[in-house]
């Protein structure tokens, strides 16, 4: 025992002793060998990495929070992990159903329920504008309908939206516009442009309103955050999220010159350099070895704090599925993130959901049951051991 640190011991003791067993230590018992091991390693980690990430740097992707049982769950497990940072989605056409009148019902509910908890919310507005006022030539359907929205009416929505944040004092710590905003590019002409002189437009009116809130300039997937960073030389080898094969060297200069990936590649640049934010946002998913060199490329080119505003796994598309594989695969994850240079980090998700996309629909630390009740999964304890 002297080998290992103090944290680590007091695990290490409290793991092996059943006399009066916990809620808490049942759960930890039930995790398999492997998996403690990989606790003591994600224990050191936190002790010898340069980008420390601590309990208070993590927090949860979109988690329930629409009704008032969803709260409750909600916030029943991030008291338990420790965690009071929330990643809350707000859908400008859902609340602006007719012109100029703004239903804040639901906004109110989900963020004032979040400040009587003292959690910290960062506010995520999808390009989600009411049909009637994107512009013309610039609305499509993927998951949802997107499109670039009437610069007045915009601005409409979003002053009335950060009036109510100060008013109210809701604890909006960060706020970001545009969610995965590179997958627009293939979809609406001249998007880079369009997207960084609208977020020119979102920074300056946060600024007046929140002056003490980070805008965050919108996520890029994983995808083109693997990407960039392998074409711009700074990574030896990247994953191809379509064909999911590895590629280096020569096959990777041959991918990073294809038309569309230089063309993808440039447009990247041209919103970095020509958009005012304080935080730049990128989603990590599989290729966790990967992740601390992906940080470390973008804050070298761009000069801006990383925050993560997703990760999670497994790909249920490249793996074979198991729980125990999700918890071993999450204490790599959590690894990973302690050797990273970034502010913090969100996980997705809390809870399995139905509406994920196919590759996430296994990442929730819970699954629903045949009755839809909640069913812990032994991540969740990975995630809270992890983050001690």
């Amino acid at each position: 025992m002297e080998r290992l640190d103090k944290r680590t011991q007091g695990l290490f003791i409290f793991i092996i002793d059943k006399d009066g067993l916990s809620r808490s230590s049942i759960c930890i018992l039930r995790i398999h060998w492997s998996i403690f091991l990989l606790l003591i390693a994600i224990n050191s980690s936190h002790s010898t990495a340069a980008g420390i990430v601590s309990e208070s740097l993590f927090g949860f992707a979109f988690p329930p929070v629409k009704t008032e049982a969803e709260r409750f769950f909600t916030k029943t497990q991030m008291n338990e992990l420790g965690v009071r940072r929330i990643r809350i989605n707000e859908n400008w056409a859902y609340r602006e159903k007719l012109n100029g009148v703004f239903d804040w019902t639901s906004f109110d509910k989900r963020l004032s329920w979040a400040k009587g908890n003292n959690f910290q919310i960062m506010l995520t507005i999808p390009l989600t504008s009411p049909n009637r006022y994107c512009l013309e030539g610039t609305s499509y359907k993927l998951d949802k309908s997107y499109c670039i929205p009437d610069k007045i009416a915009f601005t409409r929505f979003l002053s009335a939206l950060l009036h109510r944040i100060k008013s109210k004092e809701y604890p909006v710590v960060r706020i970001q516009f545009g969610n995965e905003w590179a997958r627009h590019l293939a979809n609406i002409d001249n998007f880079s442009h369009r997207y960084s002189k609208l977020f020119n437009q979102f920074y300056g009116l946060s600024k007046r309103y929140l002056p003490e809130t980070k805008v965050v300039i919108g996520s890029l997937a994983t995808g083109v955050s693997h990407l960039w960073p392998g074409c711009a030389g700074y990574m030896e080898e990247v994953e191809d999220r379509v064909e999911g094969i590895t590629l280096s060297g020569e096959s990777l200069s041959q991918y990073c010159n294809l038309p569309n990936i230089r063309q993808i590649r440039h447009e990247i640049d041209y919103v970095f350099d020509n958009t005012s934010f304080d935080l730049l946002d990128l989603h990590l998913y599989s290729s966790y070895s990967h992740w601390p060199s992906v940080v470390d490329a973008f804050r070298d080119r761009y000069k801006k704090p990383i925050i993560i505003s997703e990760f999670g796994g497994p790909n249920i598309e490249r793996s074979q599925y198991s729980d125990q594989y999700q918890a071993s695969e999450l204490g790599k994850y959590i690894i990973s993130l302690n050797k990273s240079n970034i502010l913090e980090a969100y996980y997705f998700s809390l809870i399995e959901l139905k509406s994920a996309t196919k590759p996430h629909k296994k990442s929730g630390l819970f699954r629903l049951n045949f009755l839809n009740k909640p069913i812990v999964k032994a991540s969740f304890d990975v995630f809270k051991l992890s983050i001690l």
